[in-house]
């Protein structure tokens, strides 16, 4: 099973780009789908309680009911994460606590939802999709990290993480990144809340040059890459993208996970 992840600052579409590659279907015969609905639809499989909620509910409270799956994680993954996470002190040490909480609290959910969707034996689809993952979360690195340890902290990051299959960079400019996050129905992402705006300009700005920064180091490193800007995620750039995944990921064997 195959990775594409995404990143690119908040407000760049990450989200929407998934919806209209992955399709968010329930159609069997899709090539490329989305790790967020791959991993409700398991639970919902392995779950019966589920089965009678709505998937809306199911998204918004899952957590609550997934005590035994958790702790099946944790027992047999423990020593394998466990040792990653340990090596990640060195890069939590450095974030303020919480920073530190929220990234230990993201990156355990990463993992699990991972080992939910590989544990079901989803490794005959061609390639799954997320707009938040690994890859993402590296920005909360480079927040701590010095620019000329940039490079030496990515390898040893996905080292420990893994590395991505195929990393879509969706770029925007830090002003319409912050405009489309005003007019979100939920409004601006917590961490910005606080900020004022030119606070927040700022923050934007570095988060479209650390994902800059990181797909060129991918590039080098053999990962293949797209470039999206953001204002040309329309109709025919989705399409011919998805059409370019899909050829991609057909031809590709399937790997373990």
């Amino acid at each position: 099973m195959k990775k594409i992840e995404l990143i690119g600052p908040p407000g760049s579409g990450k989200t929407t780009l998934v919806k209209n590659i992955a399709g968010i279907t329930d159609k069997d015969n899709n090539n490329i789908v989305s790790l967020n609905e791959l991993y409700i639809k398991e639970l919902i499989r392995g779950k019966r309680l589920f089965k009678t909620m709505p998937k809306k509910f199911v998204r918004r409270y899952h957590h609550h009911f997934i005590a035994k799956e958790y702790q099946e994680f944790m027992t047999t993954c423990f020593t394998d994460y466990g040792r990653s996470m340990e090596e990640m002190i060195g890069f939590l040490t450095k974030m303020d606590k919480n920073d530190r909480y929220y990234t230990v609290k993201v990156l355990n959910e990463d993992m699990f939802k991972w080992y939910i969707v590989s544990r079901f034996g989803m490794q005959e689809r061609a390639a799954v999709i997320c707009d938040e993952h690994f890859t993402h979360r590296i920005g909360r690195i480079f927040k701590y990290s010095d620019e000329k340890d940039y490079e030496n902290d990515l390898k040893r990051y996905f080292d420990l993480l893994g590395w991505p299959d195929t990393v879509i960079h969706l770029d925007i400019s830090a002003q319409e990144a912050y405009e489309r996050m005003e007019k979100r129905k939920q409004g601006l992402p917590l961490s910005y809340e606080s900020k004022t705006k030119e606070e927040a300009l700022a923050q934007l700005e570095r988060s479209r040059r650390s994902s800059e920064y990181l797909r060129t180091h991918l590039e080098a490193a053999g990962v293949k890459t797209y470039r999206i800007e953001s204002t040309s995620n329309n109709t025919d750039t989705v399409q011919k993208l998805r059409e370019e995944l899909t050829e991609e990921f057909t031809a590709a064997p399937s790997c373990s996970v």
